[in-house]
């Protein structure tokens, strides 16, 4: 029998820093997602146009990821990762400099760029460093991250409102937070960039056609999980309640 393998104290700390980092982002989204649904519908009332602003973003999580191994590549991963992170903090206050939806649109899609890159980075860092006996285990603390992440976000959403600078404030502050795991634990066990023979697109897309069940659960998945976010706060207000509650 081989040795189970053992994970160093960098490495644990490695996996930690992501799981803290993306489940922060996760409650940032969580309150983001009502701010935005809400807002759209006091500026135009367009169920539409809500519905432009997920394909936009849907159309930037499915493209981006295919380049983000050649950026591992070419550059530090961890520094990537954090320069995606902190850019992206800043286009929720530019949600509130710019009120009008056609802003709003390409702000949406920045910031969904953004931070596909820094989950896809995180994703392979936890993947690179989990043994293969506690990967299962550590990826559903990572999926429970996320997942309390975005309830607790929402939670917030209550507390803040959404007028004034409070909640647009309070969602960049969130990510803003989310760097702090990388300054706590400095020594983390490296990301480890891709080999360029690695990144080739056509590898890829082998990948994807050698697995298109589970491409397509993801996707579908993706898609259920953004209507509900985005779309049940503003069917709740149309129902005749008030925008806290929804």
């Amino acid at each position: 029998m081989n040795p189970v393998q053992k994970m160093t104290r960098p490495e644990k700390q490695g996996v930690l820093t992501a799981i803290l980092c993306t489940g922060l982002i996760a409650m940032a989204w969580g309150l983001q997602a009502p701010l935005i649904a809400q807002w759209l519908e006091r500026m135009t009332g367009s169920g539409a146009l809500l519905g432009t602003l997920i394909a936009l973003a849907a159309v930037a999580t499915i493209t981006l990821p295919p380049f983000v191994p050649k950026l591992m590549s070419w550059y530090d991963p961890k520094k990537v990762l954090l320069a995606s992170l902190l850019l992206g903090a800043l286009t929720i206050p530019a949600l509130k400099i710019f009120m009008f939806p056609a802003a709003w649109l390409a702000i949406k899609f920045i910031s969904s760029a953004l931070f596909t890159i820094v989950f896809v980075i995180a994703e392979v860092w936890i993947n690179q460093l989990a043994p293969e006996h506690l990967r299962g285990r550590i990826l559903g603390a990572y999926g429970a991250a996320l997942a309390g992440g975005m309830g607790l976000g929402s939670g917030l959403a209550v507390w803040t409102g959404i007028d004034g600078w409070m909640p647009f404030v309070v969602c960049t502050l969130i990510y803003l937070i989310a760097a702090l795991p990388f300054l706590v634990f400095p020594r983390t066990a490296p990301i480890r960039g891709n080999h360029k023979e690695n990144t080739r697109f056509s590898l890829l897309l082998s990948i994807m056609k050698a697995a298109p069940a589970i491409m397509m659960c993801a996707i579908v998945f993706g898609a259920i999980e953004q209507i509900y976010i985005y779309f049940l706060p503003v069917y709740d207000t149309r129902l005749g309640h008030t925008e806290a509650m929804g």
